[in-house]
C-alpha cells in the first residue's frame, strides 16, 4: 500500500517563496509577507530556484544583454 504525502503549512510557504520570486518580488518583499528571515528565504530560493531552467535562461539573456552594452561604450 503507497503511503499518503502530507502538505504541511511549511510546504505552501515555501511554494510562496519560490512562487513570488518567480513573479519578481524581492527578498525583502518575500520576507515582508512569508515572515522568514532574509537567510531561510535564500536557503529555500537556492534549493527550488536551482532547478528552474526559465529563469536560468532569463538570466543568461540578461548577462548578454549586459556585456552588449558594455562592448559597445
Amino acid at each position: 500500500m503507497p503511503s499518503l504525502m502530507t502538505i504541511t503549512n511549511q510546504d505552501f510557504r515555501d511554494t510562496a517563496v519560490t512562487w513570488l520570486a518567480r513573479a519578481g518580488a524581492t527578498i525583502p518583499e518575500i520576507c515582508a509577507i512569508t515572515g522568514y528571515s532574509f537567510k531561510t528565504a535564500n536557503e529555500i530560493l537556492k534549493h527550488y530556484l536551482a532547478l528552474d531552467e526559465e529563469m536560468a535562461d532569463t538570466a543568461i539573456d540578461k548577462l548578454t544583454i549586459w556585456y552588449e552594452k558594455e562592448r559597445a561604450q
